[in-house]
């Protein structure tokens, strides 16, 4: 879930200046979230219906914070 200036995975919640990067594979099939001082990423796979609207949202997050968006 993302909110505001955080991004909630589970029970662990990152501000905004802790994400390294959010690479989207597939036009939004999945997304990987790096996040600093993390070796590991988080996956995420969307549903096909939540797609589109789910990817043009975390772009214009992303672009608010100035953290890469990297299509793959």
């Amino acid at each position: 879930m993302i909110e505001y200036d955080m991004i909630i995975i589970g029970k662990r919640i990152f501000l905004a200046k802790e994400v390294k990067k959010i690479e989207c594979y597939g036009l939004g099939r999945a997304l990987h979230i790096h996040i600093i001082g993390v070796d590991e990423t988080f996956t995420f796979r969307l549903k096909e219906k939540d797609r589109l609207f789910s990817r043009k949202y975390i772009y214009k997050w992303c672009g608010r914070y100035n953290i890469p968006f990297v299509e793959r």
